[in-house]
């Protein structure tokens, strides 16, 4: 996979189904992001600050995708 191309639902799918049978790993936070300048990528993040930490407590999710606006 590329940095230009977004994770497919069979991917996401996939790695959700792993989570469920072996638990959750640590918590993965998915950027679905082009080929941007990382002050693009921090924007994004503190963008999502709030989301982010509430995923980071919540011991039901594995996986966030997040998206620039």
């Amino acid at each position: 996979m590329t940095s230009t191309t977004a994770p497919s639902r069979g991917r996401r799918v996939a790695l959700l189904g792993l989570a469920i049978l072996h638990g959750p790993p640590p918590n993965v936070v998915w950027l679905r992001l082009r080929n941007v300048a990382t002050v693009d990528i921090a924007t994004v993040i503190l963008d999502h600050n709030e989301t982010i930490e509430q995923f980071a407590t919540d011991e039901d999710e594995a996986l966030l995708v997040l998206s620039a606006i």
